[in-house]
């Protein structure tokens, strides 16, 4: 990571990177500066993915998450648009994105391939279209401890 660090403290970070990434790639390396990558996630977030018009979006609400100890797992059911070279983007920048690419084969589909790879005591799903609060995952956690339940949901 430190190489990194001094890779971005050389160059103008808005040049090499769209500005969602650039504040993703800062935000990364404070990140793990504070904690060391958990081999086993508290929580496994996937994404599948087909269309690539909220993505981004999509992607930088996980990552801002004021919760931190969790993996995306992002699950290209075989998109015809830039959302493979999307999810291959953000896994080079963030060692907590799994990235699977796979013939199409529905929402049922990338959603089981999701699951089969999950390592984090708790699964979360979001749809690539939708995107997230900055306490949502942290509010959840909340709730789970001091209710003591198995499983916790909200609306959006």
């Amino acid at each position: 990571m430190a190489a990194a660090q001094q890779f971005l403290d050389t160059r103008n970070t808005e040049e090499l990177f769209p500005a969602s990434l650039h504040f993703q790639i800062k935000n990364l390396l404070n990140v793990t500066e504070k904690r060391e990558i958990s081999a086993m996630p508290k929580l496994s977030i996937i994404i599948p993915v087909y269309v690539d018009t909220f993505l981004r979006k999509c992607i930088d609400s996980v990552l801002n998450q004021t919760f931190t100890d969790f993996e995306v797992i992002l699950v290209d059911d075989g998109a015809p648009n830039a959302s493979p070279e999307i999810c291959d983007e953000y896994a080079a920048l963030d060692p907590r994105i799994k990235v699977i690419h796979k013939s199409n084969g529905g929402l049922c589909s990338a959603l089981n391939t999701g699951l089969d790879n999950v390592s984090g005591e708790w699964v979360a799903f979001i749809d690539n279209d939708d995107w997230l609060s900055p306490e949502m995952y942290m509010t959840l956690f909340d709730n789970v401890k001091s209710e003591e339940t198995d499983i916790v949901y909200c609306d959006f």
